[in-house]
């Protein structure tokens, strides 16, 4: 138990050291944010395009932190012309974001460990385009993403392009999401699937 509280202090000691590391991170790549957000851990950033992040914005990228993102780290790549912005209260675990055009993900939002959010294909679906002498990146398709506020979303979870989560959803854990979702549903799987509605209070 006392090497439990020792290494605990340690940690606490380390977050505050790091935490100034990584909003000198957040700076020196662009990043657009307020002077409340908390990070642990290590982040990356990729970012020729525009981010943003809202007040009170917590940010896991260390296995310590949060052990069930099986050892992943929170990393955002944002292209030219893309633009990833993230509301207040929003919390992220070892999240994998990649922003081709637009991923708006709104305030109170909890985004669970591991989970990967692509706006992008990543290449394009005609084999044509794909590989060979052919091969043109730019026939890759992408579609904005948008998740609304306090949207609950589970560990290892893909979102993929054009996916739109409406209001207090939940997505259960392992989903793989596109399309849209209403809002105060629970939708799980892959694909996705309607479970039920919300408990209401």
């Amino acid at each position: 138990m006392l090497w439990l509280r020792i290494k605990r202090k340690i940690r606490m000691f380390a977050n505050i050291i790091m935490n100034p590391v990584n909003k000198f991170c957040l700076s020196i790549n662009g990043v657009q944010f307020e002077s409340d957000v908390n990070v642990i851990g290590k982040i990356w950033i990729y970012n020729e395009g525009t981010i943003k992040l809202g007040h009170n914005v917590k940010i896991r990228s260390a296995e310590w932190s949060n052990p069930i993102g099986g050892g992943t780290k929170t990393q955002f790549q944002v292209m030219r012309s893309g633009y990833l912005e993230i509301g207040d209260y929003t919390g992220l675990s070892n999240v994998a974001i990649t922003c081709v055009e637009s991923i708006m993900i709104g305030s109170n939002v909890l985004i669970g460990a591991g989970s990967k959010i692509y706006d992008t294909d990543f290449h394009p679906l005609n084999p044509t385009f794909r590989y060979g002498e052919a091969s043109d990146i730019e026939q890759t398709k992408h579609k904005a993403i948008v998740v609304e506020d306090g949207v609950f979303i589970g560990a290892n979870v893909t979102i993929l392009k054009g996916t739109y989560i409406g209001k207090n959803s939940i997505i259960g854990a392992g989903s793989v999401v596109t399309g849209k979702i209403p809002a105060n549903e629970i939708w799980g799987g892959n694909p996705a699937k309607y479970i039920k509605q919300v408990p209401k209070v």
